[in-house]
């Protein structure tokens, strides 16, 4: 597994996030800049990187839609999950090593997919 401060570094933004969210004054921000494009792969070649919809789909996570969040991308899901059992589990999450190991290789296939 990796270390534990990466998934208390996931679940932190997770937080901030659904604090955001139910933030009027923010959502309005955040609203307003959902258009600009952050991504320097995305601004030099035109395509989605396999990262792209992630903020997005933590903010969906955030205001507790699942759906929208796998449409933007599902590996978020897949990644705040895996964060969540690491944190709970301890060392009985261990099992899910696995998981981790597929997670690179299956983003880029889904992400191969995607710009196809």
């Amino acid at each position: 597994m990796p270390d534990k401060k990466f998934s208390l570094f996931i679940l932190l933004i997770f937080l901030a996030l659904v604090l955001v969210h139910h933030s009027p004054f923010l959502t309005q921000v955040y609203h307003q800049g959902k258009d600009l494009v952050f991504c320097p792969f995305k601004r030099v070649t035109g395509l989605p990187c396999p990262g792209c919809g992630m903020t997005r789909a933590f903010w969906e996570m955030a205001g507790g839609n699942l759906k929208k969040a796998l449409a933007f991308n599902p590996f978020s899901v897949v990644l705040l999950g895996l964060a969540l059992a690491d944190l709970a589990l301890g060392e009985r999450a261990r099992r899910l090593e696995g998981v981790y190991r597929w997670l690179l290789p299956g983003l880029l296939i889904w992400w191969l997919i995607r710009v196809t």
